[in-house]
């Protein structure tokens, strides 16, 4: 279900949050604590089995949220516009990569990533957590929103609140609830709690639109994305639990039992103990027939379970869009080249690209809207932000290698020309340098020339 009404989400006696959010809350919950790496508290590994408990956390969730976030921001985009001292100065006092990489990280977690901007001395852009956010979507259309409420409750002098800011295009509504048994009981005035005394019932944003602006995953049907953790949960579950097994096993097994007579045990009458080290097993009698003592052990036979390890894996792959190569781990000679990697690595570049384009635009949206309200705010210097344009740069490793054999190649068969080669090889090189670099080597050329010449 979604939100339609925000008469009907504040009316008092309803509980908060609204019953039909709490799938998703439960959801963000969850995936926060795999995240987090405690999959005790969703898997249940132990839970049949107390007397023998063994944990083993494969981090997957974390790990694949920290390599998206990498390869796509890893190397920080550069934002350019008309105006760049206002882009440079708003990325960098809100420090844009650290943000930037959270967001991604939130998208794939969470499903969005909720930016909000605001102006305190200057534009200022949180990342919000979806926790807090209730998007209100128009009854016909479930992606047009029209209004963004980020609320939360908290407790002060023994009473439980809940506090609501409302974002409409243009302004943003303040309000301020007592809360009793999780429900609404009455509205009580924002001066109530000291630190929101200042804080007025409504205000203009001078600014045309929203001031949240949702970055929002693949696969929606509406404004509220889906998370990447959910179809891959299964499989690791399953490869944890397919581990812990098979470590359990071993452990069971690594001290054997020894059979034999009790005849053949030597006691030293000092110390009352056996000539025999039994280790972490036990010694187990077979009758007076002089049998001599042997290792009772068990021949696991854990084929089939590394077995099972591996087709895991490959899902674990094909689901979260990645390979072996995305972490390091490769066969010699599967990738003896840039291009080689880059072809091992298609469905997770492929998956970098589709983040490109989730995140492009809203972007755009953010920094225009962070502009237009230092502008409305009268801040000194403030101007807008136009023609935004976000230059996306790739985090795989440089093989430079293959890119002069690739430049050398096109100059021989004269497909380009020596300088655009050049500006190629030296990225972020000014024309001026490309110049002086040309030049050095025409020079250099010329003493080669003449120093063969005057051999001869």
């Amino acid at each position: 279900m979604t939100l339609t009404n925000i008469n009907n989400l504040f009316k008092i006696g309803n509980q908060w949050p609204p019953e039909s959010e709490l799938s998703r809350l439960t959801t963000y919950t969850t995936n926060q604590r795999l995240f987090e790496g405690k999959h005790d508290l969703v898997f249940n590994h132990n839970s049949a089995d107390e007397t023998r408990k063994k944990d083993i956390v494969t981090n997957w969730h974390k790990r694949l949220c920290t390599l998206f976030a990498d390869l796509l921001v890893g190397s920080p985009p550069d934002f350019t516009a008309d105006n760049q001292p206002t882009m440079d100065r708003i990325t960098g006092n809100n420090k844009m990569d650290i943000l930037l990489y959270n967001a991604v990280i939130h998208i794939l977690k969470y499903g969005n990533a909720v930016p909000k901007i605001r102006f305190d001395d200057r534009a200022k852009i949180d990342l919000i957590n979806p926790a807090l956010w209730f998007p209100v979507v128009s009854p016909d259309n479930k992606t047009e929103v029209e209004a963004h409420v980020i609320a939360w409750t908290f407790t002060e002098n023994g009473t439980d609140y809940l506090t609501a800011e409302i974002h409409r295009k243009g302004s943003i509504e303040n309000r301020l609830y007592v809360m009793k048994d999780g429900k609404i009981s009455n509205a009580v005035e924002l001066s109530t709690i000291e630190r929101y005394k200042d804080v007025p019932d409504s205000q203009k944003t001078g600014v045309d639109d929203f001031l949240v602006i949702p970055l929002t995953n693949i696969g929606a049907e509406s404004v509220v994305g889906t998370d990447d953790f959910t179809d891959i949960n299964g499989l690791i579950k399953e490869l944890e639990n397919r581990l812990i097994k098979t470590s359990r096993t071993l452990d069971k097994f690594s001290d054997p039992n020894i059979v034999g007579s009790e005849a053949s045990i030597n006691i030293d009458p000092d110390t009352g103990e056996s000539d025999i080290e039994i280790g972490g097993g036990r010694f187990i009698p077979v009758g007076e027939d002089g049998t001599a003592p042997y290792y009772l052990v068990w021949d696991a036979k854990l084929e089939a379970s590394f077995k099972q390890i591996e087709i895991v894996l490959s899902e674990l792959y094909i689901m979260s869009e990645t390979s072996a190569a995305c972490f390091s781990d490769l066969k010699a000679g599967l990738a003896e080249s840039g291009s080689a990697l880059k072809r091992l690595l298609m469905p997770t570049l492929a998956k970098v690209n589709r983040l490109k384009i989730i995140m492009e635009e809203p972007l755009k949206d953010v920094l225009r809207t962070a502009a237009d309200i230092e502008v409305a705010s009268k801040l000194s210097g403030a101007t807008k932000l136009e023609n935004i344009s976000i230059d996306w740069r790739s985090s795989l490793p440089v093989d430079m290698k293959e890119l002069v054999d690739i430049e050398t190649q096109r100059v021989n068969y004269r497909l380009t020309s020596k300088h655009s080669s050049l500006k190629r090889l030296n990225e972020g090189a000014s024309e001026a340098d490309i110049d002086a670099e040309l030049a050095a080597i025409v020079a250099e050329q010329s003493r080669e020339f003449g120093l063969m010449n005057l051999e001869q």
